[in-house]
């Protein structure tokens, strides 16, 4: 277990640092080895204080990429000065993580099936992502004839941004979701995503829904946490 574990936080320290290292010589002087070993030492003191109370291996994980962000940004800002370039390397080294999985995880639905929310909601949504993201996470599911709502009603990645005194942060991972959705809206399959409430825009939950959409003329995404940003 410990093996296991530890070979999967090495994996999520490299996609990391590899991204927020090309993304961040763009801002600093500072040669790369130097930014990356700054991150690292700031992000490891920071795991060792919150570790021991990971109930699972998603836990873990969540709360490594949590260091690692926090880290980086706070590097960033000694550095520059500048707290939204920091934020803006931050939120693009995140939307590099794992694009391909993002952007995979709903093609066979778009591929397979002419009526993408029947299949959704013949889904356990809820229990999929509950064993996506561990116990640091509460999900709920609500479906009527055309929509399928995912609700998360405890983010592991705010909760931790909040306690760190930085909860705009869990924003660069709220970003993240953008690649499937993205993949959805851009289908030519009967089917978008809202997404009208986030904990981190102040709401008490976050709602992912799957609605019917037989004619796809909708051209802007109703979604809070783009509107945030415009």
């Amino acid at each position: 277990m410990i093996l296991f574990k530890n070979l999967l936080l090495n994996l999520v320290d490299r996609q990391f640092l590899n991204h927020f290292a090309s993304e961040a010589q763009r801002v600093v002087t500072d040669c790369e080895k130097m930014i990356v070993k700054r991150v690292q030492v700031a992000a490891q003191e920071i795991f060792e204080k919150h570790d021991q109370l990971c109930p699972d291996i998603q836990a873990h994980i969540i709360l490594r990429l949590c260091c690692l962000a926090l880290g980086g940004y706070q590097v960033l800002v000694a550095e520059t000065n500048n707290s939204q370039t920091a934020y803006f390397v931050l939120k693009t080294t995140v939307g590099k993580l794992y694009q391909g999985f993002g952007r995979f995880m709903f093609h066979p639905l778009l591929w397979l099936s002419s009526d993408p929310v029947k299949v959704i909601s013949n889904i356990n949504w809820k229990k999929w992502n509950q064993l996506i993201y561990g116990k640091g996470f509460e999900f709920d599911q609500e479906e009527t004839l055309n929509r399928v709502t995912l609700i998360v009603n405890r983010c592991a990645f705010h909760q931790f941004f909040v306690e760190q005194g930085e909860p705009h942060l869990t924003q660069a991972f709220c970003n993240w979701d953008r690649i499937w959705m993205d993949v959805i809206d851009n289908s030519n399959r009967p089917v978008r995503t809202k997404r009208p409430t986030t904990i981190s825009t102040g709401a008490d939950c976050c709602q992912f829904q799957c609605v019917r959409d037989t004619t796809k003329k909708e051209t802007e995404n109703n979604d809070v946490i783009l509107e945030q940003h415009k």
